[in-house]
């Protein structure tokens, strides 16, 4: 492969990466959602409990929750709180997808053209013969977006309601149930779109992005002892003389690197963070 090449894949995988660990961290306000809907409120009744002898524990083991909510009054006050945390969460995941359905958008375009996407992806202008819209993304992207305000609806629904049980809550249900299932779409969606984007590996002998690894050869002047910002101000000043400053290794695996940088991007890192 040449540098060039080694170049783009290295800062392919990187970028691939960072909506992988965003995804990981997404799964962190997933399970706080999960967590706040892992209590029993079998038992509560209709708002100040029951005077019989009901053994609430039991149920809640048996049912295998995680808690039993203790107050009846605090069993009536998570609804919609419930449904609220977990559009959030929705939202959290639909942001991640809506973004990273925006960069694949503009960097399939003619533009950019850093990515290519099959033709059962895409579909024909109207009015362009060799145009190719990537629908599928936009599609995703316009959908995800759609889901984000699905937590401030149910906010609002609640927000000014006094404490215990109200008819109102019942508008908190549909939301819900159907952001949940068209999250599980999007996702699903992406899941078999994504293997089918198709990198550039020549990206790079485009002479406009011959400063593009300007850093690395800061970087060569820094492993020779030269001060960071000695070497800043004269590789600063080849690239205003035009002169070439790529380095020997743009786009090499380097496991000295910092950890999350392109020669180390971190690969097993997110493996093993999301086996656990």
């Amino acid at each position: 492969m040449s540098l060039s090449g080694r170049a783009v894949s290295r800062a392919r995988i990187s970028i691939f990466l960072s909506y992988a660990e965003a995804l990981i961290e997404d799964m962190r306000v997933l399970d706080m959602a999960i967590d706040a809907a892992d209590a029993n409120l079998l038992g509560s009744a209709a708002g100040y409990g029951t005077g019989l002898s009901l053994d609430r524990i039991r149920t809640t083991k048996a049912l295998n929750f995680d808690r039993v909510h203790v107050t009846s009054t605090f069993s009536q006050m998570s609804r919609g709180r419930t449904e609220k945390l977990a559009a959030f969460a929705i939202r959290q995941v639909a942001s991640t997808l809506a973004r990273f359905a925006s960069d694949v958008v503009h960097y399939v375009s003619q533009n950019f053209a850093f990515v290519s996407l099959p033709d059962a992806l895409t579909t024909g202008s109207s009015t362009m013969p060799h145009k190719k819209n990537p629908d599928v993304f936009e599609v995703l992207r316009a959908r995800c977006n759609r889901l984000q305000g699905v937590a401030h609806e149910i906010t609002l629904v609640c927000a000014n309601l006094p404490s215990g049980y109200h008819r109102d809550m019942q508008f908190t249900k549909d939301r819900i149930v159907h952001a949940i299932d068209e999250i599980g779409l999007c996702l699903r969606v992406a899941q078999h779109v994504v293997p089918s984007i198709t990198p550039r590996t020549d990206v790079l002998d485009n002479e406009m992005y011959d400063a593009i690894f300007s850093v690395d050869r800061v970087n060569d002047f820094v492993r020779q002892g030269m001060p960071f910002r000695e070497a800043y101000t004269i590789v600063a000043q080849q690239v205003a003389d035009g002169k070439p400053v790529r380095s020997s290794r743009d786009g090499v695996a380097d496991n000295n690197a910092a950890l999350g940088s392109i020669g180390n991007p971190g690969l097993d890192e997110l493996r093993q963070r999301l086996t656990a």
